[in-house]
């Protein structure tokens, strides 16, 4: 059992990371702009928790690890995709078992994007969730609105997938704790759609939901299933899971673009 510390309470501040990221594939608005921009969320996580004290390593140090559950992401509308982009994330919640952190990204012509995390800590022997670490708990948010405020849900499995993709898990696809890092079940998922239509469909956000760990080796299948949308556009329902039929992620993803082939 990891060994019980205590830690003085804290305020903490927004963490600002800017990258310069730019490209034709980007500025379309489509999954390459999705995945590049979950991909600097996580980067920016990964900052500010060194910063602040608690990030993978020092958990490492009491048994514990970092797992991200649930994502949301929300695009603006009118965002524009072209130039660098600058990331803030805060932590602005420790409710139980789990850790909220939440992140803005914008460019040089404005908001692109915001959205909300869930994470819980992992015990390194037991593999179950663990009580946040004091050292966790001790962080107060900024005072700053949330970036976004809504229940997480389960997002819809889809019920007759349209598409199949057939993958193996690869060194390249894990992350420090030798699992599959979220970021790669998201790519899996948006690969499932049709790659003429994804990266023009105008990408409107996404909800997520990581519900097992994958290691190397194993053989993955990720369905998809379009259907329009409340209010117009398209909703892509997609599950990842093993090939024994077992569940490891939900990904509900929403495009501006109508459901055509």
């Amino acid at each position: 059992m990891p060994a019980r510390e205590t830690a003085p309470r804290r305020r903490s501040r927004p963490w600002t990371a800017r990258r310069e990221r730019t490209g034709e594939r980007l500025a379309a608005g489509g999954a390459a702009a999705a995945l590049e921009l979950c991909d600097l969320f996580q980067e920016a996580a990964v900052e500010h928790a060194e910063r602040l004290g608690c990030s993978i390593a020092a958990l490492n140090q009491l048994g514990l690890t970092w797992v991200l559950l649930r994502l949301d992401v929300e695009v603006e509308p009118a965002a524009v995709w072209r130039g660098p982009l600058v990331v803030t994330t805060w932590p602005s919640a420790a409710r139980g078992l789990f850790a909220l952190r939440d992140f803005e990204a914008a460019g040089d012509a404005g908001p692109i994007a915001r959205a909300t995390s869930a994470w819980c800590a992992l015990d390194l022997a037991t593999r179950r969730p663990a009580r946040l670490p004091s050292s966790v708990r001790a962080i107060q948010p900024p005072h700053r609105p949330r970036a976004l405020e809504r229940r997480f849900r389960r997002p819809p499995a889809p019920d007759r997938p349209e598409r199949s993709l057939r993958l193996r898990v690869a060194e390249a696809d894990l992350d420090v704790n030798r699992h599959v890092n979220h970021v790669r079940y998201l790519r899996w998922a948006l690969t499932s759609l049709p790659e003429e239509w994804r990266e023009g469909a105008g990408f409107a956000g996404l909800e997520a939901e990581f519900l097992a760990e994958t290691s190397l080796g194993e053989e993955l299948v990720a369905d998809v299933a379009r259907r329009p949308a409340d209010g117009g556009g398209t909703e892509a329902r997609h599950l990842v899971a093993t090939a024994g039929g077992r569940a490891v992620a939900r990904v509900l993803t929403r495009w501006r673009r109508p459901a055509a082939p």
